[in-house]
């Protein structure tokens, strides 16, 4: 990072709580957000970052179960993290069970 950039940095995740949906996307807000720069949740790496304007981006969240750190790259260097910032509560739907017999 040249040193006339002012530093990106992430100050939140809207939503921060999710339950498990096909094709989630999550926004990340901000400072001094940009093209090209990176999302990951812990160390996967969200598909995409798809930047909106300085303040606001949109990245794919992760669908597995847990708390996730979300960590901010711009180039190759980590820029900023926000600890246990995205939490899915991906879950199962119980299973109906036939109370009829016979069938």
């Amino acid at each position: 990072m040249c040193c006339s950039e002012t530093a990106a940095a992430a100050d939140r995740v809207v939503p921060a709580t999710v339950r498990r949906a096909p094709a989630l996307q999550v926004e990340v807000q901000g400072e001094h957000l940009r093209p090209y720069m990176r999302v990951s949740f812990n160390d996967v790496q969200g598909r995409t970052f798809l930047f909106n304007t300085a303040e606001r981006g949109r990245a794919d969240a992760r669908s597995a179960a847990g708390k996730y750190d979300v960590v901010l790259y711009d180039y190759m260097q980590e820029v900023s993290r926000l600890p246990a910032a995205f939490t899915s509560n991906h879950s199962v739907p119980p299973r109906l069970r036939s109370t009829s017999a016979g069938f």
